[in-house]
């Protein structure tokens, strides 16, 4: 961490070199996250009541230019709640008021718990874990008019033939040797043993829908697994691009990441 992002962090009572554990959850425009640690909320931070602090001015979300820094993007103030050792953080003052208040949390959410269980035991570093809409897009079946190259046929792709609900990633280092832990949520364990074959043809014969190559040509499958309902894959990346290229796969409705 350094520059702008450490100096957010300063700002609201962070400490870099004291973070525990790091969570955040992103949907549209709106991001929370806790910060756990040794960390107390900064003087500079002012009540805005109900515990919740805030850095800057305005209401949630007001976007004001004039008030624009390196802290405080299009002038949005931050929302901050402390407690136990841990900041929580937000362009939403409801969502700080509902931290504060407790009830249930990540915690509490079955299928986030074993996902999260299933990258752990795998000794990722770090994790993300994206709750979307995987079903493929009849608009990405469509062959594209204008093509001519003599591409594939989408409706001729291998593609994962099983619902899943949550996708979650990671890197870990194995044998020294970075790789990434792609892990899938299905129904029921029966769901994941019967989607093993067709994940497996995908990461090995499936066409990218954005670069046109094949998927084994951006990354291969070292091992799978089914546990229990979660069918953890170890991924090694064949062009050194890094996680992003996956992340990316997951927005762009890539075929790993989209069943039929």
């Amino acid at each position: 961490v350094g520059g702008a992002a450490e100096d957010l962090l300063e700002a609201i009572g962070i400490d870099p070199g004291a973070i525990e554990t790091l969570v955040s959850v992103t949907a549209q425009l709106s991001e929370f996250s806790v910060v756990a640690g040794p960390h107390e909320p900064a003087g500079g931070l002012v009540e805005v009541g109900g515990g919740v602090l805030t850095l800057g001015e305005g209401d949630d979300n007001e976007i004001a230019p004039d008030r624009s820094d390196d802290l405080r993007l299009l002038g949005r103030p931050w929302r901050v709640g402390a407690g136990d050792g841990s900041l929580a953080v937000s362009l939403s003052t409801p969502a700080i008021e509902a931290w504060l208040a407790g009830g249930e949390t990540a915690r509490d959410d079955d299928d986030l718990v074993d996902v999260a269980r299933a990258l752990d035991d795998r000794d990722v570093l770090s994790a993300f874990i994206v709750d979307g809409r995987f079903l493929e897009s009849a608009a990405l079946l469509a062959p594209d008019p204008f093509d001519d190259d003599g591409g594939p046929n989408p409706f001729d792709e291998p593609r994962i033939d099983e619902s899943f609900d949550l996708v979650g990633m990671g890197p870990a280092l194995v044998d020294g040797d970075v790789r990434y832990v792609v892990a899938y949520l299905f129904d029921d364990a029966g769901e994941a043993d019967d989607a093993v074959a067709s994940v497996e043809a995908v990461w090995a014969g499936a066409t990218s829908v954005v670069e046109r190559t094949p998927i084994s040509d951006i990354a291969t499958v070292d091992s799978i697994e089914v546990d229990d309902r979660v069918v953890p894959l170890v991924v090694r990346d064949a062009r050194g691009v890094g996680i992003a290229a996956l992340l990316a796969g997951v927005t762009s409705g890539e075929a790993p990441f989209v069943y039929r």
